[in-house]
């Protein structure tokens, strides 16, 4: 991936600094969501079922580990543990693993 001489913080700032006009940010807008639904295709087209993935769970900040057992259009159903809760997560948000941990 070709990437920038800008940093990320430059970028912050820049748009921070309030230089921009609303069309301008639409305009971020749309690329950054078009960037993160690359890069949820690229992670769904890695994963397998069985496969070991972790997230962090936004409802405590920690990171959840489990077993992809479907992968879906929008989202990949990951089950944790033995008897384990399934989470419906979406495919940008889940990094694979080497195993998941008990």
């Amino acid at each position: 991936m070709k990437t920038s001489s800008l940093s990320v913080q430059d970028i912050n700032s820049a748009i921070i600094s309030g230089g921009f006009a609303n069309d301008d940010l639409n305009s971020i807008i749309q690329a950054i969501t078009f960037a993160r639904s690359r890069l949820a295709q690229k992670t769904k087209a890695s994963l397998r079922l069985g496969d070991a993935v972790q997230f962090t769970n936004s409802r405590t900040g920690g990171v959840t580990t489990g077993h992809v057992v479907k992968i879906a259009v929008k989202f990949v159903t990951v089950q944790t543990g033995k008897v384990g809760t399934r989470w419906k997560v979406p495919a940008s948000m889940l990094s694979k693993i080497d195993e998941v941990l008990k």
